[in-house]
């Protein structure tokens, strides 16, 4: 759980291709990220990606947030030793060599992009990493060492990751690629000596991608920390069965069932009152659905317990008949959800969780989530939530989704996968809007 999360921030972040900048002013323990460092994030996103984020000053706030804990998840790892390391000292500097020779190559296409020129790959190497240079890279002395020293992490990754070392007449290519990437990475260090503007960019993202693997490492270290008790899940459960007592009294002393699921309900139907609509069997989890077909018109149910949480459920109306007219047992429902974790960290590509694992999960989250606000206290780091982005609004139109809506890679956390079967609704298709 402590490395997803990880991931997630992480991901959030890349997504958008934020970087990160230590202010020369700062000490070692202050960062401070300004509103034009956030607006300089985003300059080299698509106008739908800075459309998205200039219109929802939420999704500002947010992404804001998460950098700011990226960053003080990374520092109280670094203040543990984590970064001194050997292993993740190794893998900070062949971070520090990639994003050098990424930013000049990108740097250099850019460029020729300017002037009119088209860049393939076989003119990039002929202009800017001629074999020549390459092998007279990989000649000096003590630097196959060091090409070497980077093969072997490759293979390792390779190997945590499950992929097959490469075949013996590859070996050489990818050690090729590697001098060829350190020869780049050179040129990217003159490049920063000689352009302020491109140093601040590599050292933001420098800054970034070396707080990902610490922050990957320190993961490793914490998880044990956050694993929930058995009692800590029971008290859980219990809170959030007391929740649904609670609203349970509130319709049954009268209160107008539409309106208490517009308020407290945590599907994905609530804005309808909790209406889902008429449906037949097997459309929904096997509790709810036994449950909905058992009442009468008018009635509402005890506590309906699922996968998904804690149910409340009133049945509208009955029928014999489908849309089409064809014979089959429906009923209109309404419900009103408690849910037992979060909608929206269920991965909709894989099976229910299951009632205790999903409570399990939600403990852990908390465990994290008070963690992070606790290292946020004790690091100074500033993060600025209201900063503008320029936007052609004409470019913007074109492929862009709701106003507000999240970039890529987070929207994978709230659009739900189409059920591969309707049991995997949950309870009703509209519940897959919440994931």
């Amino acid at each position: 759980m402590t490395r997803a999360l990880v991931a997630v921030l992480v991901a959030v972040l890349a997504g958008v291709g934020l970087w990160v900048w230590r202010a020369n002013h700062a000490s070692a323990s202050e960062i401070v990220i300004t509103a034009e460092d956030m607006a300089a994030f985003f300059e080299d996103e698509t106008p739908q990606v800075k459309a998205q984020f200039a219109g929802s000053p939420e999704s500002r706030k947010k992404i804001a947030e998460e950098l700011k804990q990226q960053l003080a998840l990374a520092e109280e790892a670094r203040a543990k030793g984590i970064a001194d390391e050997p292993e993740v000292k190794q893998q900070l500097e062949l971070q520090r060599f990639l994003v050098l020779a990424q930013n000049y190559a990108n740097e250099k296409r850019k460029e020729a992009t300017a002037k009119g020129e088209t860049i393939t790959s076989r003119i990039f190497r002929e202009r800017f990493a001629p074999d020549a240079e390459v092998a007279a890279l990989m000649n000096e002395p003590g630097r196959m060492v060091d090409i070497n020293k980077i093969y072997e992490q490759e293979i390792e990754q390779r190997a945590k990751m499950g992929s097959p070392a490469p075949e013996a007449d590859k070996v050489e290519d990818l050690k090729k690629n590697i001098a060829t990437t350190l020869l780049l990475a050179r040129k990217g260090e003159e490049l920063m000596r000689e352009n302020p503007a491109f140093r601040r960019k590599v050292e933001l993202q420098l800054l970034l991608q070396q707080s990902a693997v610490i922050n990957r490492k320190f993961g490793e270290t914490l998880e044990k920390q956050f694993e929930p008790t058995d009692t800590e899940v029971d008290a859980y459960i219990a809170k959030k069965r007391a929740e649904a007592e609670d609203v349970l009294k509130r319709v049954r002393a009268g209160e107008d069932f539409a309106a208490v699921a517009r308020e407290v309900s945590a599907d994905g139907s609530k804005e309808e009152g909790g209406d889902l609509g008429f449906f037949g069997r097997g459309r929904m989890v096997k509790e709810f659905e036994e449950t909905a077909f058992r009442l009468q018109p008018g009635e509402t149910s005890d506590i309906v317990q699922t996968e998904f949480g804690f149910h409340i459920i009133k049945v509208d109306e009955k029928r014999d008949k489908n849309d089409e007219g064809k014979p089959e047992e429906q009923v209109r429902a309404r419900h009103i959800l408690i849910p037992v974790a979060a909608l929206q960290a269920r991965n909709p590509m894989q099976p229910p969780q299951g009632f205790r694992e999903s409570a399990r999960v939600a403990v852990q989250t908390e465990k994290v989530e008070k963690y992070l606000e606790e290292i946020e206290k004790r690091h100074k780091i500033e993060v600025a939530e209201d900063f503008t982005l320029d936007v052609d609004p004409a470019q913007a139109l074109e492929g862009l989704g709701a106003p507000g809506s999240l970039p890529p890679g987070a929207e994978m956390e709230v659009e739900a996968a189409p059920p591969s079967s309707p049991r995997d609704a949950s309870p009703a298709p509209r519940e897959g809007r919440e994931r």
